[in-house]
């Protein structure tokens, strides 16, 4: 009987001081590890990004990327995170669940951000963030209505200049990518507008254009100067409504969207990499198209 209760005494206290040896027991020893880099659309390391990691609403812990975009998070306890990346110019980057067990090391977790949102912008500037500004009138501006169809309070409006369009052109080329962004026609366009995305943009003379009209959208490509409609639809859109558009380009694939909804699917080996942006024009040349554009989002492969 007293060897029975001898046993019965030392399981009860092995059962109280339990090694914790789980690797999802949060009371395990052997804690978990994060590092890894923030980069920007094309690839290049984003100094100054805030790395937050999350249990439910509370924050555990955050490191700052440094020069190279690198960052760590360490010593964390084993159980079920969200991380949560922001950096000044970008749409905050959210990561969930994230289940980090006992002794886990992560390594090489990079964090891509991918979507520009003006708000940080001070107004009136011309060269956005990530943007050169080639030709027309671009600044940026503040745009309160319709509070829940794009990131608030600013925009980025371009303005075409008497027989000069309004172009202004992200800052690396791409191959393959992805590119979209919200836009609104102002109502003080006049008609004859077209506003949209150029992409695989090397100069003036050779690249192609997304464009939308009040009655049309269209797919055109300019080589050697001379410009072709490669498609159109008619669609009808109006004025002070935020629409999307998108461009998406593999190899020699180009696939473009509105509304997130695919419109022209085609093959085209001319050109196969340039630069993307946005641009705003009028047929007429003593008319104004104005356009705010915003969420400007990026992604290549």
């Amino acid at each position: 009987m007293r060897k029975q209760i001898v046993i019965i005494y030392f399981f009860i206290i092995g059962c109280i001081n339990a090694p914790h040896s789980n690797i999802y027991d949060p009371e395990n020893p052997h804690k978990a590890r994060i590092t890894g880099s923030v980069r920007e659309p094309d690839g290049t390391p984003l100094e100054n990004a805030v790395i937050a990691l999350f249990q439910g609403e509370k924050m555990i812990q955050s490191d700052t990327s440094d020069g190279e975009g690198v960052f760590m998070l360490d010593d964390i306890t084993p159980g079920i995170y969200k991380i949560e990346a922001t950096a000044l110019y970008y749409t905050m980057v959210e990561i969930s669940p994230e289940t980090l067990w006992a002794g886990t090391k992560l390594n090489g977790f990079d964090i891509y951000f991918s979507t520009l949102h003006f708000d940080n912008e001070a107004a009136g500037t011309a060269s956005a963030y990530g943007f050169e500004t080639i030709t027309g009138d671009w600044n940026i501006m503040n745009d309160n209505g319709q509070t829940t169809e794009h990131s608030l309070p600013n925009v980025y409006n371009g303005k075409n200049k008497n027989t000069e369009k309004a172009l202004v052109l992200y800052s690396m080329d791409f191959g393959d990518f992805k590119f979209k962004t919200k836009l609104k026609i102002l109502n003080s366009t006049e008609e004859n507008w077209e506003a949209g995305i150029v992409f695989r943009y090397r100069n003036e003379e050779n690249h192609y254009c997304l464009k939308i009209s009040s009655d049309t959208l269209s797919l055109v490509k300019k080589e050697n100067g001379i410009q072709k409609a490669v498609a159109v639809v008619e669609c009808a859109t109006p004025k002070e409504k935020w629409f999307s558009l998108g461009v998406e380009c593999y190899f020699t694939v180009i696939k473009t969207y509105l509304n997130d909804q695919l419109m022209f699917y085609e093959v085209n080996n001319v050109l196969t990499s340039g630069r993307a942006g946005l641009t705003v024009m009028n047929k007429i040349p003593t008319q104004t198209t104005s356009v705010n554009f915003d969420d400007v989002t990026i992604t290549t492969d």
